[in-house]
């Protein structure tokens, strides 16, 4: 689903607070700008095995090679390239879903043995946080990037 971000009203009738806390201009406008992340280059010392291991945690196809890149098509909008482009720090990509799709994740992951933790600051204790009604996991992959997965907002 893209991300949509809307700006109504916000200039409306004069002497009307703005953002910035000055007045707003005596006219009104609406518009909606639609921004959608098309996709994300994925460093990796190997990005076959890295390719591998994000596409298995939501049951997805790896595509075929795109010059340096190994994609993996997260929906119709988002594509992971993954890419070995020498020395990196891990990142952290984070993946609202829903119940269905997080208990499919889980059970994947825990047949794998992969390295899961509940929380930032809990390590990697093997736990699914479920302390704010929904649930939320994060899972380390081979170059120490971690993938979370939660279903509340």
């Amino acid at each position: 689903m893209p991300l949509r971000l809307a700006l109504r009203g916000l200039a409306g009738r004069a002497g009307r607070e703005g953002p910035g806390g000055g007045s707003m201009p005596r006219r009104s406008w609406r518009f909606a700008v639609p921004i959608v992340l098309n996709h994300t280059i994925v460093p990796a010392r190997d990005k076959a095995v890295s390719a591998q291991f994000f596409a298995a945690i939501f049951d997805l196809p790896v595509g075929a090679p795109a010059g340096p890149f190994l994609p993996v098509a997260v929906n119709r909008d988002l594509t992971f390239d993954f890419a070995e482009p020498g020395a990196f720090e891990p990142h952290h990509y984070a993946f609202f879903v829903d119940e269905a799709t997080f208990e499919a994740a889980l059970g994947r992951l825990r047949e794998r043995g992969a390295t899961i933790g509940s929380g930032p600051y809990t390590g990697w204790d093997g736990q699914v946080d479920r302390s704010d009604g929904g649930q939320r996991v994060y899972v380390r992959d081979p170059d120490g990037h971690s993938y979370e997965l939660f279903t509340r907002l």
